[in-house]
């Protein structure tokens, strides 16, 4: 190998050299990635080529981070960053590589997981159609976890721009370097851009919430963390996401009508059992159908199910009102002055 300052002259060196060995043209042939290791002093950290199964490393080459930043690179994958840093979210193996051999434990973000494609059994695309969407979300870790097979690791809120936001629990139990336990915001329209970054934007504990200003329009979808509870088997946060209206509120239709959700598989003819079957619905329904014109759901659909329907209620004026309600079997109506009935 000739002696070189210069990584790109031993990198070709070493193509060469193994096309020539193996008897082929290009190393895709021999396998999907290819990662080229330099000696100490010829390169200070890492690259990779965009899009190929090429990465060469310097002098970080035994850190995990920076050998999975590059490999993300070869995957597709570009750089999160935060607060205008390039290399800003930490939470990221895409954000700032790090050297240590061995660790610290860090993943993709959401961004990034939903771009793999990794978790599509365990993800959920709010749209603003959705209304109020309340469900928990577990981290990766606990993706194969048997005792919760119904709670989501990625959670994509549909903007009708090309802007989509990403929430995921940043569940790692140990070596984070930045916001471990809490669940994690970030922007990015990786879906009409495949080479674009993402951003975070929102770092969130139980009781915390965020909003993203301009979602739909003039109006505003906020993400509020009911629960963080570490306890559980698997460690989960509770959260709430919904549309807040702004102006219009009496004409917008995003903010007209109700939600109403299904969930199959119910046994039981009382709210109780309900309840019960869904876990106090943090269940994610198994569908969600936004109501317009008539607040009634289906009839003769089935057997074993249970459902809800929710929305906003905006009196023309102040004074006394009475509700009925019809179900088959039990219903009940709760009422309160915030969304928490």
């Amino acid at each position: 190998m000739p002696a070189a300052n210069n990584a790109g002259v031993l990198q070709n060196a070493a193509w060469e050299k193994l096309t020539d060995e193996f008897g082929v043209d290009h190393l895709n042939k021999l396998a999907d990635l290819q990662m080229f290791f330099m000696p100490q002093g010829e390169h200070g950290s890492a690259y990779a080529i965009m899009p190929s199964g090429i990465s060469v490393y310097g002098d970080y080459w035994d850190g995990t981070g920076v050998l999975m930043h590059e490999v993300g690179h070869n995957l597709g994958m570009s750089h999160s960053s935060e607060n205008g840093e390039e290399y800003g979210d930490e939470s990221c193996l895409m954000g700032d590589g790090h050297a240590e051999t061995g660790g610290p434990f860090t993943c993709y973000n959401g961004a990034k997981s939903w771009q793999m494609g990794w978790y599509n059994s365990r993800s959920y695309d709010y749209t603003i159609e959705n209304g109020i969407w309340k469900g928990r979300l577990i981290g990766q870790v606990d993706y194969s976890n048997p005792n919760d097979v119904t709670s989501k690791v990625v959670l994509k809120l549909n903007s009708p721009g090309s802007i989509d936001y990403f929430v995921m629990f940043n569940r790692i139990k140990a070596g984070t370097t930045e916001s471990q336990n809490l669940v994690m915001v970030v922007r990015s329209d990786i879906e009409a851009d495949p080479w674009a970054g993402s951003d975070l934007v929102a770092k969130l504990g139980a009781g915390q919430s965020t909003s993203l200003n301009y979602f739909h329009l003039w109006d505003s979808l906020e993400v509020t963390v009911n629960e963080i509870n570490l306890n559980a088997n698997p460690a989960y946060a509770d959260v709430t996401v919904q549309l807040k209206c702004v102006v219009n509120c009496g004409t917008n239709p995003a903010m007209i009508g109700a939600t109403l959700d299904t969930w199959t598989g119910i046994g039981g003819t009382s709210i109780a059992d309900l309840m019960s079957g869904t876990n106090n619905l943090a269940n994610t329904p198994n569908k969600s159908v936004h109501l317009m014109d008539l607040l009634e759901g289906p009839t003769n659909t089935g057997d074993n199910y249970g459902s809800l329907m929710k929305g906003w209620l905006r009196p023309p004026v102040s004074g006394d009102y009475k509700f009925w309600i019809a179900s088959d079997d039990n219903g009940e109506l709760w009422l309160s002055s915030d969304d928490n009935p």
